[in-house]
């Protein structure tokens, strides 16, 4: 599953009146840890940063990171699991609008990738997380099925659905199209110097064409 690194912030004024103080620190202190932790993590390999490290950086005191984080792979982990959620997100923006099949695979491809390569070495960190905890959350059947249902919703309600082919189930073609974008962005986490946009922009043009009809 692909990540989109996003620095995230506590919650605004707005709407939070009816949270408890405590609570509202308690949430804040958890995006502290996780925005340390992406920096920390952007900055290094994942296997030499410390849990002292990431409490240093987000401002608390160790035994606080391990409150909310029971270890680095908990904590890992979360990140990972955030940036699918992202993901999933991205998507169902695309569907929101009512365009071509094209116009919403290239926007999901395109806008992913450039948020992969605004930190780079972080993308590449989490897309092979170095213990099994987050592998398995990298490949969680879940995530992917969230990811699939909207892929799904991408096929079926495009401007130009009705120009679909009728003889692949359309969640086939959600599968294609994740397997696709996963393998590209697998390519770019082993090259430092892979055209991850534009092979991307290719692959949504030759998905399209493989979903539509042939006349």
């Amino acid at each position: 599953m692909t990540t989109v690194p996003a620095r995230q912030f506590g919650p605004g004024p707005e709407g939070t009146a009816h949270i408890p103080l405590r609570e509202r620190k308690k949430t804040q202190t958890r995006l502290d840890i996780l925005n340390a932790a992406r920096d920390c993590f952007n900055a290094r390999d994942i296997a030499e940063v410390s849990m002292d490290e990431i409490a240093e950086a987000a401002g608390v005191a160790r035994g606080t990171v391990f409150n909310y984080f029971p270890s680095k792979s908990d904590l890992v982990s979360v990140l990972v699991a955030e940036n699918a959620v992202i993901f999933g997100k991205l998507i169902a923006r695309a569907n929101a609008r009512s365009t071509t099949l094209f116009s919403r695979l290239s926007s999901i491809f395109v806008t992913s990738a450039k948020g992969m390569m605004q930190n780079t070495d972080l993308s590449r960190r989490l897309l092979m997380p170095v213990d099994r905890k987050g592998q398995a959350t990298l490949n969680s059947p879940d995530i992917s099925e969230v990811i699939l249902d909207a892929l799904e919703q991408t096929f079926l309600t495009a401007s130009d659905a009705a120009a679909m082919r009728g003889d692949v189930p359309v969640r086939h073609l959600g599968e294609v199209t994740l397997s696709i974008y996963t393998g590209i962005v697998a390519q770019w986490r082993m090259d430092a110097d892979y055209p991850l946009i534009s092979r991307l922009e290719q692959s949504a043009a030759l998905i399209v064409d493989m979903a539509h009809a042939k006349r």
